[in-house]
């Protein structure tokens, strides 16, 4: 069986921390601090005689908080500490939530059995048309009956007369086991009816509780040789199988949500309509179980309801009842029971102790485990896989050079994308091109090509940017690769363009052997920059300038008629 806390749970051990000796409380930072007992008195004894007496006077006198405000030598407060808590209040003692030797939290499997056990007696009297129920009451009208008695006759009318043919010993609950860590303290309130529309808060009780959403398991067994020949030979009332139990369970939860949602109708006092608004939202939750699935409430707080008082319906509470029972008969204005206890987390009040149960077969159960193992086996395997994976494609990265480590980087290969992430090609690879020697600048100059030679924004004039285009450029001037947009020079072409371009003045131009008359289309273009560069064409030139500007813009113009065809 699961066990999913929907809201918080306190089973109590019958302990209780003791101010100025378990607990102590600052009033100017209202924090509460409690220790672990056993270990604190372990620092204690090891504190030596005078450690030993100051503590003991300590205790004595009601000054535990002075004792530890001035940090007694030999005392680790952390390693005693189990709670650390804000209150505003002082409180004398706080109710201890029941442990194992391990110091997890305790669900005691007879307390989740008597929360069945509550169940299966409802379903029981259902089921008799409440035939020991109407013959209770007569009885405890009529003078005489002893009050301590009053449901023995009922519980052993339908459960049986004594433990060997007890109807709920086809019933084994084994405890359900929390780890330590939630348990945590908690306020919890104590709200009362103070009059027919109007709840108000009476007192706070801090104790520690197992916090809600958390999951555990346990096991329940129902003997089916004992239920299947129990009615024949022991006189049981019913076969308590898991089906009969669970639909006795959600006929008492249903019964008790109603009770709640009728007692808070039309209720405006403190945290009436939260509590209200939670029973609604819970029996939206009790729609969504599955077939094997049941909510209720039991442990503390679940109150004279969670217990066979529930067997008696409002309308049978009149004040004679009431006043025979001892159930609050100077407050038969109200319905009993008055109070309920709540806890206010988080902005939102919530009722003690619901909890959702989950019955799995046994053997389904082991199956499903098994599963569970064998997926977290593969999972953890293609975990292993994975990161094996990684550290070859890491060791694949670092065993290559810087220059292959770029050429992929260009190529964006998933090894580079996975070990160099934030390298870019045009950031951290174009760079080296200037830089590089020749045969390494040719091998990155070739892997931008293979990258961009197929894409036209990448390679072609027309859609390059201008920048994108100058790297084009350097490129093809690298590789020296034909491209179709570049005008590709034979060797002395070549030889008398690199000669203008690197003329410095008009006067090495004068100086030089350059004619006119024998320049190319594009020898004469180069020629055209330089002049402009140096101002030939400005109106104010010296007249050699002028002249020399005139003849080359004339030559120009007939180069450019031989490119027309047919001329």
């Amino acid at each position: 069986c699961d066990v999913e806390l929907l809201t918080p749970l306190h089973i109590g051990s019958g302990d209780k921390y003791v101010e100025h000796f378990d607990f102590s409380y600052k009033r100017q930072t209202q924090k509460l601090t409690v220790f672990n007992r056993n270990k604190l008195f372990e620092q204690v004894a090891g504190s030596g005689e005078a450690g030993i007496h100051a503590f003991t006077r300590a205790i004595e006198e009601e000054r535990l908080d002075e004792w530890l405000d001035s940090r007694p030598e030999g005392i680790n407060m952390d390693a005693a500490r189990i709670h650390s808590f804000s209150c505003e209040r002082r409180p004398r003692e706080i109710l201890v939530q029941l442990r194992t030797g391990t110091s997890d939290a305790l669900l005691a499997g007879s307390s989740l059995k008597g929360s069945l056990r509550t169940a299966v007696l409802s379903q029981l009297s259902k089921e008799d048309g409440r035939k020991a129920i109407d013959q209770f009451k007569q009885k405890l009208l009529a003078p005489g009956l002893r009050i301590k008695t009053d449901d023995n006759e009922i519980v052993k009318q339908y459960l049986g007369p004594d433990a060997q043919k007890n109807l709920m010993r086809c019933l084994s609950v084994a405890d359900c086991v929390f780890p330590a860590h939630t348990i945590k303290l908690e306020h919890v309130l104590l709200s009362r009816r103070v009059s027919n529309q109007k709840m108000a808060v009476k007192f706070a009780v801090i104790l520690e509780k197992i916090c809600e959403g958390s999951k555990a398991g346990c096991q329940v067994s129902f003997d089916t040789y004992l239920g299947q020949h129990g009615q024949a030979n022991l006189g049981f009332r019913a076969d308590l199988t898991l089906d009969w139990m669970l639909n006795a369970v959600r006929r008492k939860t249903a019964k008790t949500i109603a009770t709640e949602l009728d007692f808070f109708d039309g209720e405006g006092g403190d945290h009436s309509q939260m509590l209200k608004s939670f029973y609604e939202q819970l029996q939206g939750k009790i729609r969504e179980t599955g077939e094997n699935e049941v909510i209720l409430q039991l442990a503390w707080g679940s109150g004279w309801n969670g217990m066979t008082g529930e067997l008696l319906e409002k309308n049978e509470l009149t004040p004679v009842l009431r006043e025979k029972l001892k159930l609050a008969p100077g407050y038969a204005q109200f319905p009993f029971p008055k109070s309920r206890r709540f806890a206010l987390i988080n902005g939102q009040a919530l009722p003690m102790g619901w909890v959702k149960l989950s019955f799995t077969d046994k053997e389904e159960k082991k199956r499903f485990e098994a599963e569970q193992r064998q997926a977290a086996l593969n999972r953890q395997a293609r975990e292993d896989a994975t990161q094996r994976a990684h550290e070859e494609r890491k060791e694949q990265w670092l065993a290559m050079d810087e220059t292959g480590q770029d050429i992929a980087i260009i190529q964006k290969t998933d090894l580079a994308l996975e070990q160099a992430p934030q390298k870019e090609p045009l950031k951290d690879v174009w760079p080296k091109l200037e830089k590089s020697e020749p045969d390494i600048q040719k091998k990155l100059a070739q892997t931008f090509i293979g990258e961009w030679e197929n894409i036209p924004e990448t390679w072609r004039k027309k859609q390059c940017s201008k920048s994108q285009w100058e790297k084009v450029e350097k490129l093809v001037e690298i590789t020296g690769i034909d491209h179709p947009d570049i005008l590709q020079l034979d060797t002395g072409e070549q030889q008398l363009v690199d000669t203008i371009s690197a003329l410095k003045d008009f006067g090495q131009f004068c100086n030089s052997n350059i004619s006119m008359d024998g320049l190319t289309l594009i020898a004469a273009e180069t020629l055209k920059d330089k002049f402009m560069e140096w101002g030939c064409n400005n109106k104010k030139a010296n007249p050699n300038k002028s002249k020399a500007w005139k003849a080359l813009d004339k030559n120009l113009k007939n180069l450019r008629k031989k490119q027309i065809p047919g001329n």
